[in-house]
């Protein structure tokens, strides 16, 4: 393949999208503590909004292989600095952070949450040398008994950080077969590992079948390869693409979006259950969510693609909105924001919410709106202490 990135400046979209994505999950395990079967429809609406978080996952991981690409682009395709050099840019970047949010995830438990009858906190107890111990190796999300211990929002970070040790990989296959031979390797990978683990299943049913290892988050990821090379690429198929979309742009908007919206949007009656409506519960389990998180992916690089070509003539409000600083700031401390929320949000249920003689849906109010504040401000203090100096580490590298 040829062509190199055809801009070096910033990206601020990517921050801010991080960000939102982030506060989106804290929201969501917020909403997530409070039963709404039998509230009004405004209320069931509401809280059903704040019911998708696992598509802040989706788009997580699309915007890692779209963020990595374009590092790759502007090096001509390739890693700067060789393989291992990558991995210990990875390795510096994502572990000692998340193994100082595993510590205060445990000293937390150990002092102060000792709600065992919650039923959104239950799922992360008890803490045992065991779960420890996979958290350290990050092969937590392999098993069911330790997918959701100590912190539950710590499944995705392994999943995310085995696929770095593919990209690589996935890039060689790229630039010497194409764009097809990426989406052949992922889906071969996804393939192995499901029917790797579907074995492993019927050995131990502790393996979790459903939702381990890189799984078919692979092929997010290379959708986020893959749109950044179409958006950024002065490869001949990758400038014609571009101006297919600028000629037809509005039809093309407009015809995603309502896709999204019929498909994905709550309330739906949807082609993923129409696609599982004639397999049994079992292969429902396995197809439905899939095709979920496929169809998100591909949503969520349309819009990467939106803001990323926004200095043509028919450039869209999108990406002006998205460079809001406020945004961008959050997106600076997403990460942090991720690993600490859960235990913080425990805690303020805990003390503060659960006492108080309110109905259920006033303590998610309270809940949404007091308390996200104050999990923001101690994320970024986290970041400021536990995430910001490997940043610059890195950097220095």
């Amino acid at each position: 393949m040829s062509g190199r990135l055809s801009t070096t400046k910033h990206l601020m979209f990517l921050d801010s999208l991080r960000g939102l994505a982030s506060l989106y999950v804290v929201l969501h395990h917020a909403a997530a503590y409070f039963p709404f079967s039998h509230e009004s429809s405004f209320k069931r609406i509401v809280l059903q909004i704040l019911g998708y978080g696992h598509w802040a996952v989706d788009l997580f991981i699309v915007l890692s292989g779209y963020s990595l690409m374009l590092a790759a682009i502007r090096n001509d395709y390739a890693i700067k600095g060789g393989y291992f050099f990558f991995i210990k840019r990875r390795i510096i970047r994502i572990i000692p952070p998340y193994y100082l949010a595993l510590f205060l995830s445990i000293i937390l438990i150990y002092f102060f949450i000792n709600d065992s009858n919650n039923q959104r906190w239950s799922y992360a107890l008890p803490v045992t040398y065991e779960t420890v111990i996979f958290h350290l190796m990050m092969i937590h999300d392999f098993l069911k008994s330790s997918v959701t211990k100590i912190n539950y929002s710590f499944w995705s970070i392994g999943v995310e950080f085995r696929i770095y040790f593919f990209f690589p990989l996935l890039l060689l296959v790229l630039k010497k077969i194409g764009r097809l031979g990426v989406l052949g390797l992922a889906l071969l990978v996804t393939i192995v590992c499901a029917v790797l683990m579907k074995y492993l299943e019927g050995i131990n049913s502790d393996f979790d079948y459903i939702g381990i290892g890189v799984n078919h988050y692979i092929l997010l990821f290379c959708f986020g390869m893959l749109i950044a090379d179409l958006s950024f690429s002065t490869a001949n198929l990758a400038t014609r693409i571009r101006q297919i979309y600028f000629h037809y742009q509005n039809v093309i908007n407009y015809s995603v979006l309502s896709i999204f919206l019929i498909f994905l949007m709550p309330g739906r009656t949807n082609l993923t259950n129409l696609i599982t409506k004639s397999f049994d519960q079992s292969n429902k389990l396995f197809f439905n969510p899939r095709i979920e998180d496929l169809l998100v992916g591909i949503f969520t690089c349309f819009i990467l693609f939106i803001c990323s070509v926004n200095s043509a003539p028919k450039s869209y409000h999108l990406p002006k909105l998205l460079a809001w600083r406020p945004l961008t700031l959050l997106g600076t401390f997403s990460y942090s924001l991720y690993l600490i929320h859960a235990p913080i949000l425990q805690i303020f249920v805990q003390y503060i919410i659960s006492p108080l003689k309110l109905e259920s849906f006033s303590k998610c109010l309270l809940l949404l709106f007091v308390g996200t504040p104050i999990i923001l401000a101690l994320s970024y203090l986290f970041f400021l202490c536990c995430e910001k100096p490997f940043l610059k580490m890195r950097t220095k590298q």
